[in-house]
């Protein structure tokens, strides 16, 4: 069978590649090596490390094909594949369980000390940093696509800034004249609104975090979310949550039987069917088969050492940075090669080489913002006139959950 750019192979064989330079520089750079032996040995949910960096890595995927046929057909749209059109949509359906999962946890544990000063504090110290960076960084793009000109009035331009930086709140605006200006960065940050969210909920979902309480919250969650969701995402929150009280209440006590192979293959298993049976990502059966995958990995299951090995780890640590500075790269490449080799008309093996390419540029980008964009202000003490001496460290769940994080 001719490659195409719908293969399934080059995913395959791309992302064995990356894995292969994110081994690398997890061996070569002091600052990772350290790192990573400090998080092996914490009491942290280590296959989940492991597995953001592949969902981080899934929407880069995603959005090069979405890139390949925006330049072949001038539109941005899910593209005609089901493995790559699923490959994001389940990622991000993913990082959301992720969330509700390590940040129930947390309140399981911590009610009623849960305070939701620093909690909401080492929120911002984590997200806000690389978000407004990964943000200049559409902004020094837009402006050179331009031409370096200003088309836009000063006030105007001050008020798409305020778009972009709402987090997903608003609709990011065009940016200078720049029709589109959303394709540069993907328009990832939507999926950001949907965290911040979950974060306020938070504090007040917690009085009802285990037993009775917890299926009166979860019975009425699920008929807001069947009544008034356009979207269904917020499924993924609700099972996320219920991952994190069975695993607090009902946990197997032989940690390997989680671990074993049967399990790992039943983990493949359900990730086949969600691929085979769905054409998206969202929705109440695809987030309940995608519970069961999730529950097994959050209980331990690293597919037979995939999610725990260094280079795995490497990208989780990173993933916040793959997803917010992936669809950038993609977007200056392949505006940059489309001038000397048109894109929709390049041949699909040598399309996925550039994509290669911008892989392994964006582990090299990512593994430099992570550690000076994001590692030094993760754990700033929360000032004294926020109301407390507590540090954003000590809210932090066990592992950062929201994309990448």
């Amino acid at each position: 069978m001719p490659l195409s750019v719908t293969s399934i192979l080059p995913y395959f064989v791309i992302s064995a590649l990356l894995l292969a330079v994110a081994w690398a520089i997890s061996r070569r750079s002091p600052f990772y090596r350290r790192l990573l032996d400090a998080e092996a040995a914490s009491t942290r949910f280590h296959p989940i490390d492991g597995l953001r960096g592949f969902l981080a890595f899934g929407v880069f995927f995603h959005h090069a094909v979405v890139s390949y046929f925006h330049y072949a057909h001038g539109r941005w749209e899910v593209p005609p594949s089901r493995f790559y059109t699923l490959l994001g949509q389940v990622a991000v359906a993913c990082f959301f369980m992720i969330t509700a999962f390590l940040f129930w946890t947390k309140g399981l544990r911590d009610r009623p000390s849960l305070l939701v000063q620093p909690m909401l504090w080492s929120r911002l110290c984590r997200l806000v940093p690389m978000y407004l960076f990964s943000i200049a960084c559409v902004f020094a793009v837009a402006i050179a696509v331009t031409g370096f000109e200003l088309r836009e009035p000063a006030t105007t331009l001050a008020l798409q800034a305020l778009t972009w930086l709402s987090f997903g709140f608003a609709n990011p605006d065009e940016l200078n004249g720049l029709g589109r200006s959303a394709i540069i960065n993907g328009g990832v940050q939507w999926s950001l609104a949907y965290e911040w969210l979950f974060y306020l909920f938070l504090p007040l979902g917690l009085i009802f975090a285990r037993g009775p309480g917890f299926i009166l919250i979860a019975v009425v969650a699920s008929a807001c979310i069947q009544a008034f969701s356009s979207t269904a995402l917020e499924w993924n929150f609700v099972f996320g949550a219920l991952a994190a009280v069975l695993a607090a209440e009902h946990r197997l006590p032989a940690a390997r039987i989680w671990n074993s192979k049967l399990v790992a293959l039943l983990v493949v298993g359900a990730i086949v069917l969600l691929f085979s049976m769905f054409d998206r990502g969202y929705g109440l059966p695809q987030a309940a088969l995608l519970f069961s995958a999730f529950f097994c990995i959050a209980n331990g299951n690293d597919l037979f050492g995939l999610l725990t090995c260094r280079a795995a780890r490497l990208l989780g640590a990173v993933s916040y940075s793959i997803y917010l500075m992936h669809a950038i790269v993609l977007f200056v490449v392949l505006r940059v090669v489309d001038r000397f080799a048109p894109i929709a008309n390049m041949a699909p093996g040598n399309y996925w080489a550039v994509v290669a390419g911008c892989g392994i540029a964006l582990v090299v980008i990512c593994s430099v913002t992570y550690r000076w964009v994001e590692h030094p202000l993760m754990k700033r003490p929360m000032p004294g006139w926020l109301g407390g001496r507590a540090s954003a460290g000590a809210t932090s769940p066990p592992s950062a959950g929201t994309p990448g994080r």
